[in-house]
């Protein structure tokens, strides 16, 4: 760190852009110019999320798994069968705007639990937890999603990370 004078500085300049909320410019040219980029390459997924495939991916999820801030486990969203045909609507509409989805959707409630042995800071693992109905969105797009990249040669290299991540990231564009 030869070049740097002052440490303090500069880790107060990015602990101030990273630790303050809504930083940054969300309507930046750069951002438009980048989404325009990806938009005219590669075509929108054409597969419509209707509320049998929505609710055969419910199905298939562990009832009791760790809900979040929502506090809603999958036991009760495979219960609640009147609500999957306006979930799916609501799916379908988020997969296909332009705009950023509503961040309740993706909140999350994260956890350190302690590793064995002596009790540090360093010695814990966090979990995070997110809502289900999140987890649920992600899930249906993921075979639609693997189907899109796989015809359109955009999946370069191996495929060592998690399934899921690959519908996580389309949420985010």
């Amino acid at each position: 760190m030869e070049d740097v004078e002052n440490v303090e500085d500069v880790s107060s300049f990015w602990i101030q852009l990273w630790k303050s909320p809504e930083t940054g410019n969300r309507n930046g040219q750069w951002l438009e110019d980048m989404r325009s980029a990806i938009y005219s390459r590669v075509p929108s997924p054409s597969e419509k999320l209707d509320t049998m495939k929505a609710t055969q991916v419910q199905a298939r999820k562990k009832n009791w798994s760790a809900p979040g801030p929502d506090k809603l486990t999958n036991f009760w969203w495979k219960k609640a069968k009147v609500l999957h045909e306006g979930v799916a609507l609501s799916f379908q509409t988020i997969a296909n705007i332009n705009i950023e989805y509503p961040a309740w959707l993706s909140e999350s409630k994260t956890t350190l639990l302690s590793k064995p042995g002596e009790f540090t800071s360093d010695n814990q693992r966090p979990i995070t937890c997110l809502n289900t109905l999140y987890k649920w969105f992600t899930l249906c797009l993921l075979g639609s999603t693997n189907e899109h990249l796989e015809t359109h040669g955009l999946m370069d290299g191996p495929r060592g990370t998690h399934a899921q991540d690959v519908a996580e990231l389309q949420t985010i564009y």
